[in-house]
């Protein structure tokens, strides 16, 4: 027991009125619990769930209880602590430490989602960033290519080093860009692996104790309703979706609506690293593409195809919606399509898909909705 446990103790006896053995301090105050060991230097105590040593010298008294207070105190920290290795029953010890490993698991998932909070807002303020200054680069283009050197050399060289220094700025920006993107995706893992955990702890559970224990076995039911308790509480700290998918198209098709304005048809591809979307919905959805930079896409093929880079500002399936979501204007991927939805959209879920029935559910971790 710690010190900050101890002065708890002592300040306040934590066995109401069932006592046993009573400490009585020279400072006024007294300790309850059972006097394992006592000596001309040292009185020790059993605090149920932890054994303290108290120095002779502060002490001023000892009064011991009967047996039969010393036999209700026993009982009564068994019902408390019931989860102390001390009084765990044995067949029990294993989930246990497989459920502290849940327990682990879920409190770094907890500051992964923090950090991806952070981490996201931090994003979305550099791509405007990078926006306004690829705007600003295009400009700085133009103008160079109208510019002749021969005739204003010093107007010239201003402007090709403007160029320089905007182009270097972009490099900078995509640099930090990338690697909070790489800290994302180290703490999506977390959120998965903590999802997995669960998953595979509550399938041992239910494997190892299929039916609650007898009614007189106190210590056991005391134990299996709390890890019943618990899995239903930490299952509730996901939010899950079963997608309405359509097969037709040679894979898993949703409707997707974007920035509350516009719903289209998309493939679900998470071997995609971004959303795609087709130029008419760009056009629908009115995105600013004239001075935006173009970039050339590898697609799955090998295939090169040219791409607009945006930022939908919101987008939603079935009830499941993102916000700030990077994706590429190009070609759709197939007749009847409007893009791809790919990981841009998908890693902000865990992605549980059935290849069997296609169905697809998205999980998104919310413990702040679970108290």
């Amino acid at each position: 027991m710690n010190r900050r446990s101890m002065i708890l103790a002592i300040v306040c006896p934590v066995l109401g009125s069932v006592l046993a053995d009573t400490v009585h301090l020279k400072n006024g105050k007294t300790l309850s619990g059972l006097v394992l060991e006592e000596t001309s230097e040292n009185v020790v105590v059993d605090m149920g769930a932890g054994v303290i040593t108290l120095e002779r010298s502060k002490i001023e008294s000892v009064s011991r209880g009967e047996a039969a207070e010393q036999e209700s105190l026993t009982r009564t920290w068994q019902q408390r602590y019931f989860l102390h290795e001390k009084y765990l029953p044995p067949e029990y010890k294993e989930i246990m430490r497989a459920y502290r490993s849940v327990e682990d698991a879920r409190l770094g998932a907890i500051h992964s989602r923090r950090r991806l909070s952070g981490l996201r807002r931090e994003n979305d303020k550099l791509r405007e960033r990078m926006a306004r200054l690829e705007r600003e680069h295009v400009g700085l283009h133009r103008r160079l290519s109208r510019a002749d050197p021969s005739r204003a050399p010093q107007a010239y060289n201003e402007l090709v080093a403007s160029n320089n220094k905007a182009t270097s700025r972009l490099v900078l920006l995509q640099a930090d860009i990338e690697k909070n993107e790489n800290l994302m995706q180290a703490h999506r893992k977390k959120l998965n692996e903590y999802a997995q955990v669960l998953s595979v702890f509550e399938q041992q559970f239910r494997s190892r104790f299929p039916t609650p224990p007898a009614d007189t076995a106190e210590a056991h039911r005391l134990v299996y309703d709390h890890l019943v308790q618990q899995i239903e509480r930490f299952s509730r700290d996901f939010a899950n979706v079963r997608l309405k998918t359509s097969g037709e198209r040679g894979g898993i098709v949703v409707m997707a609506r974007i920035n509350d304005r516009v719903s289209g048809m998309f493939l679900l591809d998470t071997g995609a690293s971004l959303m795609t979307i087709s130029h008419a919905l760009a056009r629908q959805l009115e995105l600013p593409l004239d001075n935006a930079r173009r970039l050339t896409m590898t697609l799955a093929d090998g295939k090169q195809v040219d791409a607009t880079p945006v930022v939908l500002g919101r987008v939603e399936v079935q009830g499941a919606g993102a916000e700030g979501v990077p994706a590429v204007v190009m070609s759709p991927p197939g007749e009847g399509l409007d893009g791809l939805l790919g990981m841009s959209f998908l890693r902000e879920f865990i992605v549980n898909i059935d290849p069997a029935d296609q169905s697809v559910v998205l999980r998104r971790f919310r413990p702040d909705a679970n108290p």
